[in-house]
């Protein structure tokens, strides 16, 4: 499935769970947490994607100058394995990155700087960081299921 076709197909999804939770409340939530998942999927959608293997694809050229930071995943990873497992690979690019967010961590405490407020922001805000986690895995889910209808149709 072409870039566009994922970009267009996960907005749609995107329109239509937030109508179906809007319409029928099937989740009680304030237009922040609206806000948080949205951003959440929309970073699914657009930056943390199972395409992220290819390291030649739209998704990682979307890095820019960070875009180096993807190699080794898509070295690691074969199309269509396990990056595109809609809960494993998700997970895996989440912990890929957190696993860079350590290392600088890391470094900046060797230099003397301070890092403790990043704990604080998580403990304040756990509800809104899983719930943009959710976002993400949904968004990753979304594209997931498109490849895998647009393959029977082939």
């Amino acid at each position: 499935m072409l870039y566009r076709e994922h970009v267009l197909s996960n907005l749609l999804v995107l329109t239509i769970l937030l109508w179906v939770n809007d319409h029928f409340k099937i989740l009680d939530l304030i237009i922040l947490q609206y806000v948080v998942f949205g951003v959440g999927y929309w970073i699914g959608t657009f930056f943390i994607t199972p395409d992220l293997d290819i390291y030649d694809s739209k998704v990682n050229k979307a890095w820019s100058s960070f875009r180096f930071i993807w190699y080794p995943y898509s070295q690691c990873f074969r199309h269509g394995r396990t990056s595109h497992s809609p809960i494993v690979g998700t997970l895996s690019r989440i912990i890929y990155l957190l696993l860079l967010l350590g290392i600088i961590l890391l470094i900046t405490t060797y230099f003397g700087l301070e890092t403790s407020g990043y704990r604080q922001l998580f403990n304040e805000n756990w509800q809104y960081i899983i719930l943009l986690l959710v976002g993400m895995i949904i968004a990753n889910i979304s594209h997931v299921f498109m490849d895998v209808i647009t393959k029977q149709r082939r």
